[in-house]
């Protein structure tokens, strides 16, 4: 996959991919369809490591990555489910944190009936 940075060109989030695309010799796509999108809840390294993992697969589809404003479960969800409503295949990128893992998982569930969405 390779990747479309979605964040505005300011956010530190467009500025880290594309300092690591570069030192990684790693091509970003321009405007291109996307296939999906991928939410990073937090921020680095979780946007290296996607970078990779893309990289990683077919270079064949373009999947956009973007960042909330703000960071955590609750904003990446609410990205998820607002910012980009017209691309159907959404992922998002959490990060446990110091959370156990039976509460970080009751912590997405949650938020998830909250905002009445369900998984696929």
């Amino acid at each position: 996959m390779r990747l479309r940075i979605l964040s505005p060109p300011g956010w530190s989030i467009s500025r880290n991919l594309a300092k690591w695309a570069r030192k990684l010799r790693i091509p970003l796509s321009g405007p291109a369809p996307m296939k999906g999108v991928i939410i990073i809840g937090n921020g680095t390294p979780d946007d290296i490591v996607c970078l990779i993992l893309c990289h990683k697969f077919d270079g064949k589809h373009v999947v956009g990555v973007t960042k909330p404003e703000a960071t955590g479960i609750k904003s990446a969800i609410f990205a998820a489910l607002k910012v980009v409503e017209n691309v159907k295949v959404k992922y998002l990128i959490l990060d446990q944190e110091e959370r156990g893992q039976g509460k970080f998982w009751n912590e997405v569930e949650e938020r998830f009936r909250k905002e009445k969405w369900s998984s696929p």
